[in-house]
């Protein structure tokens, strides 16, 4: 994978917080195993399921100074293979974050992979 810009603090809130959404978000043991099995650090788990995701992708995007971790998390998290028996799931998680990576440009496509697209500036 390329080396990708860190994202702002802004960005990287928006798309936790639509990866941890209350409703239609990962679970707080989704959220574990997939930062387990990128190899980051989950270093506040008895926080809010956005909050521990933010301080993880943060801590790992500042330690190593690049935006990659987010990109892997997402691809991670939205492999389809997951959403056999939720459709509606992917499609509202991939819909939500196609808005907020467009403004770093990048998009989700409709394999769950996360790919390089024009930036959004409105």
């Amino acid at each position: 994978m390329d080396r990708i810009a860190p994202f702002s603090a802004q960005k990287l809130e928006a798309a936790c917080k639509v990866l941890a959404d209350t409703e239609l978000g990962l679970t707080g043991s989704e959220i574990g195993y997939l930062l387990q099995d990128c190899g980051i650090a989950d270093v506040s788990p008895g926080m809010t399921k956005w909050k521990r995701l933010f301080n993880a992708l943060a801590e790992a995007q500042n330690k190593y100074q690049v935006g990659n971790h987010l990109i892997m998390f997402i691809n991670r998290a939205l492999d389809p293979v997951n959403y056999a028996r939720d459709r509606e799931a992917f499609e509202w998680r991939r819909s939500e974050l196609n808005v907020v990576l467009a403004f770093s440009g990048f998009g989700v496509r409709e394999d769950g992979k996360v790919v390089r697209v024009d930036p959004e500036s409105t």
